[in-house]
């Protein structure tokens, strides 16, 4: 693979269940030691995505690419990826040790190259000891070895070319590992606990350590978090993150929640139908979606229709606002999207838009006004620390890089 090369790839990927096309003709790729999330709602497509680049799906249409090799029919265990399920499926009669070290117990690695022992194959060693035997016995004897070696030949040709010599893990590097992977998922002093005895934030990084214990390029992980509380649930997204980059392991993740992807995403992949909507970082996600669809899905957003004047100013109902350049065409129908941290409620003379409180919900940490514009009737919503009461009469204001602009579609 090239320095720059992506380590996953798909080209048209499709996927249909009987008459159910699930995904259409996906294009998508991925880079080493990235944390990538798979962001929608139920039924997008997401996890079947997640099965395929695993091999546990096969598409109906397209390839996988795989460090440059095309791995579309390879089953799962010959790909250099393992995966987090969302139950974790651990073995409950095992400890937390031998749940980590299952994989490597039964592993088998690659101890020399068929290349590297052509002169010192089993055929070799049995053909010099038959060829002693037999010229110190008869010198007639030689045509008969010239016969049998005839057909040894044969036989090394057909059949040890394909060979490779292997062996298991050794006792002593299980340990090394498996003690490696507990200490960098902060299970110290749990080794010998039974799993059933753990609580479910343990479980999970168990079954996290059991993954990365074989050292893959990518870790696969489909909702793994779902299952936990909320505080544990935000614990492990940093967690998660800390790790992939001690690791330098390739994660992707799916998740249908925006700030999980938020949180722990170099890149974020949001998909809808079947269909990837946007790709990019979490800034450019959440600053710069691309449509409705991804801004209303990441985030609160206040979504109106507008019209572009020129490179940089549009209209919102009839009001004329100064925006930041866009590359849209004049006249063009388009989407504007406020996000409600962004604006202001000041005194009516200095506001933009103007409107009355209709409902104000306090969210810990700053409170949720409403506020109902005039003329249009349109509702609006502001993120602010101040408590304003219901029914009063404000402005709103926010700076023209505030205003986002999206082609309809």
């Amino acid at each position: 693979m090239g320095k720059n090369s992506p380590l996953i790839e798909l080209h048209g990927v499709s996927k249909s269940f009987g008459a159910t096309q699930v995904l259409h003709s996906i294009d998508l790729c991925i880079n080493q030691n990235e944390f990538v999330c798979l962001l929608g709602p139920s039924g997008c497509g997401k996890t079947t995505t997640l099965r395929i680049i695993g091999g546990f799906e096969a598409p109906s249409e397209g390839k996988v690419i795989f460090d440059g090799v095309d791995v579309t029919s390879l089953p799962p265990y010959k790909r250099e990826t393992n995966t987090v399920f969302q139950n974790y499926a651990l073995f409950p009669h095992l400890d937390v040790y031998d749940n980590i070290a299952f994989g490597l117990k039964l592993k088998k690695v690659s101890y020399v190259k068929r290349e590297k022992v052509k002169k010192r194959s089993p055929l070799d060693s049995y053909y010099n000891g038959f060829f002693f035997f037999t010229t110190r016995k008869n010198h007639g004897g030689i045509p008969k070895v010239k016969k049998h070696r005839n057909f040894f030949d044969l036989l090394d040709r057909f059949f040890f070319p394909f060979r490779r010599l292997v062996k298991k893990i050794s006792k002593k590097e299980i340990e090394e590992r498996v003690q490696s992977v507990i200490k960098l998922v902060n299970l110290e002093g749990y080794e010998y606990r039974n799993v059933a005895h753990l609580s479910g934030g343990q479980r999970q990084r168990v079954a996290i350590a059991r993954a990365i214990v074989n050292r893959p390029k990518v870790l696969l992980l489909d909702e793994s978090l779902s299952a936990l509380d909320l505080k544990l649930r935000k614990e492990m997204q940093y967690e998660l993150k800390e790790l992939q980059r001690d690791t330098g392991i390739t994660f992707i993740f799916v998740t249908h929640d925006q700030e999980e992807a938020l949180t722990m995403a170099d890149k974020i992949i949001v998909m809808k139908n079947g269909e990837i909507e946007q790709i990019g970082t979490a800034d450019e996600i959440y600053n710069d979606p691309i449509n409705r669809y991804v801004a209303n899905f990441i985030g609160d957003s206040n979504l109106f229709p507008g019209k572009v004047v020129d490179s940089h100013h549009v209209y919102l109902d009839d009001h004329l606002f100064s925006c930041d350049e866009t590359l849209i065409e004049p006249g063009t129908n388009v989407d504007l999207l406020l996000r409600p941290e962004d604006l202001d409620i000041v005194d009516p003379e200095k506001g933009k838009l103007l409107g009355v409180v209709d409902n104000i919900f306090f969210k810990g940490v700053f409170y949720e006004v409403d506020v109902i514009l005039d003329d249009t009737e349109r509702l609006i919503t502001i993120h602010t620390t101040d408590y304003i009461p219901p029914h009063s009469r404000v402005g709103i204001s926010f700076e023209n890089e505030d205003i986002h602009v999206m082609e309809q579609m």
